[in-house]
């Protein structure tokens, strides 16, 4: 699944995220949203021997999901906005006795 030109297709999102089985093109977006251990179970050249290849591996060993790279990067950008929000916020009122 997801085509050459497909930064970040919803396919492989919902793959990890349902634990779906699959293997993807090797370009765009795709890599980075999976985790680097799983890159050459998963993940094929765009070229037709790399697909060819990869389908023949699926067949005789199996097809397998694979993990979301970063599954905490999230959680760390919640927290880290959280502890500076002040610093992001700007004010929109003015006292008005100083």
């Amino acid at each position: 699944m997801a085509s050459s030109v497909d930064n970040s297709p919803c396919t492989v999102y919902e793959a990890l995220a349902y634990g779906i089985p699959f293997l993807a093109a090797r370009s765009g977006g795709v890599p980075e949203l999976i985790d680097q251990a799983d890159h050459d179970r998963v993940l094929f050249d765009c070229t037709t021997a790399a697909l060819c290849k990869s389908l023949l591996r699926a067949l005789e060993i199996g097809g397998g999901s694979a993990r979301r790279h970063n599954r905490n990067r999230r959680r760390g950008w919640v927290v880290l906005v959280h502890q500076n929000a002040r610093r992001y916020l700007t004010s929109r009122w003015t006292d008005p006795d100083p």
